[in-house]
């Protein structure tokens, strides 16, 4: 397996452990499902952690309702209602952003091929 398949596969089992991605081909649903749940109790007990009250004053129903919530509206809050898989929206930011880095970049170079040498190294 070359390096860019078993990249490729990775991001992949990451994206359906945190992103609730389909699961990759080759990969048990049950184990990865339960990873996922896994992951969403542990994080539901760090957050416990740092904010006790509001653990305390959900109380056996914390876990539950934090992974719950973190399972079906963490992501799409991070990223403003934009889907996690809405690919034609990430090729338009990076396509924004090279967009924006030429510009900034071959502005300033245009600028300087005008200018005689000689005379930039007068002043």
């Amino acid at each position: 397996m070359s390096r860019e398949e078993l990249a490729r596969r990775q991001a992949a089992l990451v994206a359906a452990l945190v992103l609730g991605e389909s699961v990759p081909e080759g990969f048990d649903p049950d184990r990865v499902r339960a990873t996922t749940e896994a992951l969403l109790r542990k994080r539901a007990g760090e957050v416990g952690a740092q904010w006790p009250a509001l653990r305390t004053q959900l109380g056996p129903q914390w876990s539950a309702r934090f992974t719950a919530w973190a399972a079906g509206r963490a992501m799409e809050a991070l990223l403003a209602g934009v889907r996690p898989s809405d690919l034609p929206t990430y090729a338009t930011a990076v396509g924004l952003v090279v967009l924006m880095t030429l510009t900034g970049s071959l502005l300033p170079a245009l600028r300087a091929v005008r200018v005689d040498p000689t005379t930039a190294l007068r002043t």
